[in-house]
This record gives C-alpha cells, sequence and structure tokens, in this order.
C-alpha cells in the first residue's frame, strides 16, 4: 500500500482543523473507552494487604461481588449497544474528514440513525464475538481475525444498504492478502506510540490519536480505490 501518501494526506487534514480533531478524539475516548487504561500502584505490602482483606465480613465481601458483577454488566451492556456505535460515527467522521468532505460532532452519532441501529450493533458484536473467540484459541488466530475485520466500522459508516453479516464479508474481502500490509502499516506509528508513552498519554490527545485516526480511514479509502491519491488541502473553516 502506499503509506506515505496515506500519512500525508492524514497530516493535511489534521493541519486544516486540528483543534476540531483533538476535541473529537478526546470526545471519541470517553464514549468508546478506548481513551482509557487503567493502573495500579501501592506501598501497602502484601501482608498488610492480607491481613487487611482478611478482616472484612463475608456479607460486606458478597456485597463487592454482586456491585462488581453489576458494574461488569452495565460496561458490556454499554459497549455493545452504545460504545461500538459511536466507533462507527468516529470512522465516518475521520472518513469524511480524510476525503476532505465536511463533517460535524453530529456525525458520532451517524451509527444511531437511518435505521440501522440494530444492524450496527449485531455487527460489532458479531465482530467482537469471532475475534474474542479466536484469542481464546491461542491468540494468534484472535490477532488474524482483527486484521480480517478491521474494516467493519467504516463500511458500516458507509453502506446503509449492506446487512450485519455482509459487512463482515466485505472487510474479509477487503483485507485478502493485507494483513501483512495493514500490520506493517500499524507498525510505522511505533515511533509516536513510544513518545505518547513517555508524555503519559498527552500526545495521543493532541497529535497521535487524530494522527492515526485519520491514517486508518486513509488505509481503508486506499483499500475502496486501490491507489490513493495526493488530497488538496482545502480552505475547510471550524
Amino acid at each position: 500500500m502506499f503509506r506515505k501518501i496515506i500519512k500525508e494526506n492524514a497530516k493535511a487534514a489534521l493541519r486544516l482543523r486540528y483543534w476540531p480533531y483533538v476535541g473529537v478524539t478526546l470526545l471519541v475516548g470517553l464514549l468508546t473507552g478506548s481513551g482509557f487504561s487503567a493502573g495500579f500502584n501501592s506501598s501497602i505490602n502484601s501482608g498488610s494487604l492480607n491481613e487487611k482483606l482478611g478482616s472484612i465480613p463475608k456479607e460486606v465481601w458478597a456485597g463487592i461481588m454482586i456491585a462488581a458483577a453489576v458494574a461488569c454488566g452495565l460496561a458490556l451492556a454499554y459497549a455493545i449497544f452504545a460504545g461500538n456505535v459511536f466507533q462507527i460515527g468516529g470512522a465516518k467522521l475521520y472518513l469524511d474528514g480524510y476525503r476532505g468532505q465536511h463533517w460535524s460532532f453530529a456525525d458520532l452519532l451517524h451509527g444511531f440513525k437511518n435505521g440501522r441501529y440494530w444492524r450496527n450493533v449485531g455487527a460489532m458484536a458479531l465482530m467482537t464475538l469471532f475475534i474474542v473467540i479466536g484469542f481464546l484459541c491461542f491468540v494468534i488466530p484472535g490477532i488474524i481475525l482483527s486484521y480480517c475485520f478491521a474494516q467493519v466500522p467504516y463500511i458500516l459508516a458507509e453502506d446503509d444498504s449492506i446487512s450485519a453479516m455482509g459487512a463482515l464479508r466485505r472487510s474479509w474481502s477487503l483485507m485478502d492478502g493485507k494483513k501483512a500490509d495493514l500490520f506493517v502499516f500499524g507498525l510505522s506509528f511505533l515511533g509516536w506510540q513510544i513518545l505518547n508513552v513517555l508524555t503519559l498519554g498527552v500526545l495521543a490527545i493532541f497529535y497521535v490519536g487524530p494522527y492515526m485516526n485519520l491514517s486508518m480511514a486513509g488505509y481503508y479509502d486506499a483499500l475502496v480505490s486501490m491507489e490513493p491519491e495526493v488530497r488538496p488541502v482545502g480552505n475547510e473553516g471550524i
């Protein structure tokens, strides 16, 4: 694939509407939960911690477990019925931006519109299910499937007439013989990812996130057009 052209087009689109892309990257991260990672640090030694945990009554433990189960259930429901659908809206927004077309923050709701909500929910849930099953089968099949279905959100964002299974089959077809290429394309951002870690994720909001999202949208655009064009920078306002 023509990685250099795609990345230059992504940079041009980012320069055109820099602050809106920063805002939408932060918003998409909040809505989909993809922009956050959890960490844990404790100065309590394991013996002291075990003593404190052992002093908690069984009734309290039961309440904690129930609350944790409810929280996990709610998080899963949100991911299936909202987070995944917002991902489709984000795909449309970045794809339109890469193509030099007008977009607005309202495009994040695209996946909820046009009577295709349940199709979108089903397609993204099936995609996630297949990938999870693949990861349970010694990890490598899950990685391969994640590349096979990488274009599903863009397909759903672009084609209101395609079915849930049709979107998965379309992505599979587009990625036939391209999985290794997409892997290498992702590796080309490794330096930026390292800098992102060194800045504790701040760079992800202010550059790496928008740049990579636009580039991945550009990769899809190149797949469907077979050869990317150098896109002129217009004068679209914020």
